[in-house]
Formats: structure tokens, C-alpha cells, sequence
């Protein structure tokens, strides 16, 4: 009798220990402290997983959260590792929010053009698991699915436009953000050229209808990649500047890194290498996160994630006007190592 008395106490105050490390781990997670959130969330984890009494839909959201604070801190093999489990755990019990939660913070983790054949096997999993659900959450399958896809695989481009068709039907603007988010940049290419912009320009709006100011910035840059394809370098540059203003005003090295690329970029663009050079050594700087190259449809000067010399593509030829891609995926991490104060994990609704 004493010992089941102490069993009882023993799972009481485990309860509350995780209650207490998670609600710790938001605290931290609101004050940019990302590394010392990613601690609390695992104490939270370690917490649920010792007392003997499992809480799968508990722990899925906790790995939801830790994948988070893991991107958060550009820790993106551990990040793509958290949600991956929760994502198979949340197929496991029938849990369709934390599912499409992990999904998409599988895409924002993901290094765009890599392939993760344990994330696709996900996909796949879920699509066939939910395959009666609502197509809220079948979009955002399908979305996931098509980043997670090889490079030029014609599956992907199907599942894109897939989603975004499911995603309009629903008429979600969370849903149709990440479905057209994907297929911007899943089917790039010099001739689609039109519809990319088209469907940017509603990224950009439903992103600012739902304050998602880091999703928006991001459809900027790619807008300004676009708009040096058309050679309309002033209206290039005005979506440059918003993006170097926002990063400025919100403290984000990480968006301040996108358009210097794009600065390099247009250096390369119109042969001054030189100059390049310089904006690419001004570059933030992280460990790598991906033995694979991450650049896809674009050229660009050597990269801080490279041996010394050595291109970020695999060609080594200038760049076209019509070559010059988004820099999706082929991201700058945050000054010194250090993360680029972006969560960039809004929950689907």
C-alpha cells in the first residue's frame, strides 16, 4: 500500500515536472533563449517518458515543440529528427493538428533540394493514413510531400499543384500560404516565369493577412529574383530594401543574409566579380548541416559551407538572367553561428 502511495505521488509530481519544463520552455522560446528552450523541452520529454505512464499525443506535441526550438537554433538534422517522430507518432494515434504541425515544420527544416527518404516514407504514411480526412490537411500532406521530394522528381510537381488545388477548394489562407509556398519552389523554372510571380504576390498578401511577417519577407526575396529575370532591377531592389529594413528592425541576421545574397547575386549578374566576393565574405556563417549541396536552379559565388574556392552549384559558369534562382534552400545562418531569431513555425489553422 505505501509503495502504491509513493507510485501515485511519484507520477503526480512527474506530471507537473512537465508542465513546469514545457511552460519554461515556451518562456524561453519567447525571449530567443532558443538553446535553452531545446534543454527544457528534452527535460520535459525525459520527464513524460520515466514515470511509466506514456502519453503518445503529449509526447508529439512536446517533439513538436523541440523541433521547433531546434530550428529555431539552426539545428536542422535535430529539428528534422523531432518532428519526424512526432509526425509518426501523431499518424499512430489519429492526431491530425499535430500531424499537419510536423509537416510543416518537416518543410521548414528540410534543406531545400536535399532528399530525406525518411521524411518522404512520412508523407507517403500519412497521405495513406488520412486518406478520408478533410483536404485541409491533405494539402498540407501533399505540400510536404512535394518538398520532400528529389529535385526535377515529376511526382513533385504534381503533388504541388495537387495541394494547391486542394487548398483553394478549402479556402484556408494558412493552407493555400504553404501550399503555394511549396510550389513556387518546387516547380521553378524559366518558363514559368508568370504564374511564379502570380502566386508570389498572393504568398506575400496572405502572408500579411495572417502576420506572418517571416514567410512574407522570404516571397519578397524570391519576388526580387523574379523581377531580375524581367531586368526590372528598381522594383528587384525596393523588395530587397524591405527585406534588409525588416531584418534590421526585427534583429534578424537571417533575412539580412537573404539579400545580401541577392546583392551578390546581382554582382555576379552584371560581372563585377569583385563585388561578389566582398558581399559573400559578409555572408553569417554556421556549421554545415547537409554533406549534399542545398543550391537548386541557381548559380552563386563560393559558399561559406564549402571548401575554399569551391561553387555552391554544380556549374561553374556565370550566371543568365533566367538562371538566377531564388536562394531558397541555399540559406545563410545567422551571424557567428549563432540562430537567426526567426521561429518560422506558425501552427496551421
Amino acid at each position: 500500500m505505501i509503495a502504491h502511495h509513493f507510485e501515485q505521488a511519484a507520477r503526480f509530481h512527474a506530471r507537473q515536472a512537465v508542465t513546469y519544463a514545457v511552460q519554461a520552455g515556451d518562456h524561453a522560446m519567447s525571449l530567443l533563449a532558443f538553446e535553452n528552450a531545446v534543454a527544457l523541452y528534452r527535460s520535459a520529454l525525459a520527464s513524460l517518458r520515466g514515470f511509466g505512464d506514456p502519453d503518445a499525443r503529449l509526447e508529439s506535441r512536446i517533439l513538436v515543440a523541440l523541433g521547433r526550438a531546434h530550428q529555431a537554433a539552426y539545428q536542422r538534422g535535430e529539428a528534422m529528427a523531432a518532428f519526424r517522430r512526432a509526425g509518426e507518432l501523431a499518424v499512430s494515434h489519429a492526431d491530425g493538428q499535430t500531424l499537419a504541425d510536423a509537416a510543416l515544420g518537416l518543410m521548414v527544416s528540410a534543406e531545400f533540394s536535399t532528399t530525406d527518404e525518411d521524411s518522404i516514407a512520412l508523407f507517403r504514411r500519412a497521405l495513406a493514413a488520412f486518406h478520408e480526412a478533410d483536404e485541409s490537411l491533405r494539402a498540407r500532406l501533399a505540400a510536404g510531400l512535394a518538398w520532400a521530394l528529389p529535385a526535377g522528381d515529376p511526382e513533385a510537381a504534381s503533388r504541388a499543384r495537387a495541394a494547391v488545388g486542394m487548398a483553394r477548394r478549402v479556402n484556408q489562407p494558412a493552407t493555400l500560404a504553404w501550399a503555394l509556398w511549396a510550389a513556387v519552389l518546387v516547380t521553378w523554372s524559366p518558363d514559368n516565369l508568370a504564374w511564379r510571380r502570380a502566386a508570389t504576390d498572393e504568398v506575400i498578401a496572405l502572408a500579411d493577412q495572417l502576420g506572418w511577417p517571416e514567410l512574407a519577407m522570404d516571397a519578397r526575396n524570391w519576388r526580387s529574383a523574379m523581377l531580375e529575370e524581367l531586368a526590372d532591377f528598381d522594383h528587384a531592389d525596393a523588395d530587397r530594401a524591405s527585406v534588409e529594413r525588416w531584418a534590421a528592425e526585427s534583429r534578424r541576421p537571417f533575412f539580412a543574409g537573404l539579400a545580401a545574397m541577392r546583392r551578390a547575386e546581382r554582382a555576379l549578374l552584371q560581372g563585377r566579380y569583385r563585388d561578389a566576393e566582398d558581399e559573400r565574405r559578409s555572408w553569417p556563417t554556421c556549421a554545415p548541416t547537409s554533406a549534399r549541396s542545398t543550391r537548386r536552379r541557381t548559380w552563386l559565388p563560393p559558399c561559406p559551407r564549402s571548401p575554399a574556392g569551391s561553387p555552391c552549384s554544380a556549374t561553374a559558369s556565370p550566371p543568365s538572367a533566367r538562371s538566377m534562382g531564388p536562394s531558397a534552400g541555399s540559406r545563410p545562418c545567422s551571424s557567428g553561428g549563432r540562430p537567426p531569431n526567426s521561429i518560422w513555425l506558425p501552427q496551421w489553422r
